[in-house]
C-alpha cells in the first residue's frame, strides 16, 4: 500500500446531487462517526483508482452529500482541486469524452 504519486497523474472528479440522504435523522455525534467511517472507505476506493504513473482516472461521486464542506473536506487532498459540481449528467458526459480524449493524446 502507499499513497498515490499525485504529481504524475492525472485525476478528475465529478459531484452530482442526489436526492437520497438517509443520515438526516442521527445525532451530529453519530452522523460524524458514520461520515468518517464512510469516508475512509470513500478515500481507500479512490485511491485505488491510480496507482502507477501513466494512470488517470475520473472519479464520480453521485450523492448530494459530497457538496456539503464537511464531507467534501474529507476527500484526498490531490484530489481537491480537480473537484467540480454537476447539475446535469449531459455536462459531466461531454467533459468525460474530453478528459479521455486528452489523456489518449498524452500517451505516446
Amino acid at each position: 500500500r502507499g499513497l498515490p504519486a499525485t504529481q504524475f497523474m492525472s485525476a478528475s472528479a465529478f459531484v452530482l446531487p442526489a436526492e437520497h440522504s438517509g443520515m438526516r435523522a442521527l445525532s451530529d455525534e453519530k452522523r460524524s462517526l458514520k461520515d468518517a467511517n464512510t469516508m475512509k472507505s470513500v478515500n481507500q476506493a479512490i485511491g485505488r483508482c491510480i496507482r502507477h504513473i501513466n494512470d488517470h482516472a475520473v472519479i464520480i461521486l453521485c450523492d448530494e452529500r459530497y457538496q456539503q464542506p464537511q464531507i467534501r473536506s474529507r476527500l484526498p487532498a490531490w484530489m481537491k482541486e480537480s473537484t467540480k459540481d454537476y447539475d446535469c449528467f449531459d455536462t459531466v458526459a461531454a467533459e468525460l469524452e474530453t478528459f479521455f480524449e486528452d489523456r489518449e493524446r498524452e500517451v505516446p
